[in-house]
């Protein structure tokens, strides 16, 4: 047994080494291929994105380069803040209408005027889209009283409405792109942004170049390449090797030494997402609110945060991140292994049962690491966890499809309120729901939630809402995410954004 696990370490190594190299060979490539005197960022991350078209996003890695690329019109600053981009000012007129005064002068990329007609084309198109109407579904109807002017009803009073038009989702398409590449514009991308999408090669990079008709000031940078490592190994060496410039994710342990590294900057800040272990609640087995539970109380989050994470991350104490909302409140589960081989015998399984635990690797701190030592942490309480290790974009697709039990799950609050992440997961009729929660008394408390604009109030209904996500056993929140970024020296003004975006307004590469 020694000896195979010997075996198996050395094959693993061995693979590690190959896919650096690979992955060197090819970013060695793509920066031979820019003159010396461009600014070139390389920017290294976990996953690639799986779609450029913002109002049918999928997943958060879509929306970093969707968020350089496009522009809506309020947006977060790095504080949470709205800032106005394309709308230089707005007001709420009643509790359902608001008003927005759009920014002149101002084209798409392929050259197409902005205005308040080119806006009403793209809210239109988002409260109908599948992924949108999330967010934007709540617009009842948009009029453009002049050509500067856009007026927004709602459906009925809706608190975080301005929070929602800082998404990502919010960002407005050239009308004449959409006329023209149709569903294909995921592809195509054409926003006001300070960025122009040149190229895309799936699982190599994304190339943008700086919009040189941007209508404010123009970023330093003249190349951003988006490169996707999955492997955090990989990923670090490509950091450590000088071929990437800044790095998301490192690994874990290599971050200390980094920190100690003259000539090397890190930063962890906190992030407004959730880590959680998902249950498909459609499954015959999690179908059992025992089996569900007794798998929470098998979980010891202080190992997976403290050893697995190395201290990377918080102990997650319910659904929503202190960056969002704080509470006093836990609203999890404790770890109490007896109490969960009990539960399990009560549902019909004294003798544990077997399960599949699917996880992707790259996309969260951890991921894989993580599902290996839940995998562990399941056994000693009699669960026999199969572990699916998952490509991204597969791994997606197929939880649309529902083919999973137990899932490696995490959601970014975007929209910087606890509304949208509920919503989405958990809602009955939401289109991105994968553990396929039915409650009408969630449904109606988070209704009322957000039609309610006094914060205090609205802070006791939420905790409200976590009280009953946590007796329903919907899920099993592991840890709240930091962002983790380390740069090269010769990098100044990145500015890393609480909801998973970057902030390259201000970005310099010095030669050395």
């Amino acid at each position: 047994m020694r000896k195979q696990s010997s075996l198996h370490a050395m094959k693993e190594l061995w693979i590690h080494i190959l896919s650096a190299f690979i992955a060197l060979g090819c970013l060695s490539l793509a920066s031979q291929a820019y003159a010396s005197d461009e600014d070139v960022l390389n920017f290294g991350m976990g996953v690639d994105a799986t779609t450029l078209d913002p109002h049918n996003w999928k997943t958060a890695p879509d929306l970093v380069a969707i968020n350089l690329i496009y522009e809506g019109l309020v947006a977060f600053d790095a504080d949470l803040s709205v800032t106005p981009v394309l709308a230089t000012s707005w007001e709420r007129l009643d509790d359902v209408t608001w008003k927005f005064n759009l920014r002149k002068n101002v084209t798409f990329q392929d050259g197409t005027p902005f205005n308040a007609q080119a806006a009403k084309v793209n809210f239109d198109r988002m409260k109908d889209a599948p992924r949108a109407k999330g967010i934007f579904g709540i617009i009842d109807s948009v009029e453009t009283p002049d050509d500067y002017t856009l007026l927004i009803r709602t459906k009925h009073p809706f608190a975080p409405f301005l929070n929602n038009m800082c998404h990502p989702v919010g960002s407005m398409i050239s009308p004449a792109a959409l006329e023209k590449y149709g569903k294909d514009i995921g592809r195509h991308p054409v926003g006001t942004g300070k960025f122009v999408f040149e190229k895309w090669l799936p699982n190599q990079r994304i190339v943008l170049k700086r919009n040189d008709n941007y209508w404010g000031p123009k970023p330093s940078l003249t190349t951003v390449n988006l490169i996707p490592i999955p492997e955090e190994g990989t990923r670090t060496m490509a950091f450590e090797s000088g071929e990437i410039d800044i790095v998301s994710a490192p690994a874990p342990h290599r971050v200390a030494k980094f920190k100690k590294d003259d000539d090397v900057t890190v930063t962890v800040t906190p992030a407004a997402r959730t880590v959680w272990l998902g249950y498909n609640l459609k499954d015959k087995v999690l179908s059992n609110p025992k089996v569900r539970e007794a798998i929470a109380l098998a979980i010891n989050r202080k190992e997976l945060v403290n050893d697995v994470a190395e201290g990377l991350a918080l102990d997650a104490t319910g659904w929503i991140p202190s960056i969002i909302q704080k509470s006093d409140q836990n609203f999890n589960y404790p770890y109490d292994p007896a109490k969960a081989k009990k539960l399990l015998a009560e549902a019909g399984y004294p003798n544990g049962l077997d399960i599949k635990l699917w996880t992707p690797e790259g996309r969260y701190l951890k991921d894989r690491q993580i599902a290996e030592a839940l995998q562990a942490q399941l056994s000693d309480v009699g669960i026999r966890a199969h572990l699916s290790v998952m490509e991204w974009a597969a791994y997606v697709a197929a939880l649309f499809r529902s083919e999973q039990q137990l899932f490696i799950w995490g959601w970014a609050f975007q929209v910087g309120d606890p509304d949208s992440m509920l919503r989405e997961n958990f809602y009955s009729t939401s289109s991105y729901g994968c553990t396929g929660y039915q409650n009408q008394e969630f449904d109606k408390m988070l209704d009322k939630a957000v039609s309610t604009f006094d914060p205090e109030s609205r802070k006791k209904q939420y905790d409200a809402i976590q009280q009953l996500l946590f007796k329903d056993v919907v899920g099993a929140p592991i840890y709240f995410s930091e962002n983790i970024f380390a740069m090269h020296n010769n990098v100044n003004g990145f500015i890393p954004h609480p909801l998973e975006l970057i902030v390259l307004d201000k970005t310099k590469v010095k030669e050395d």
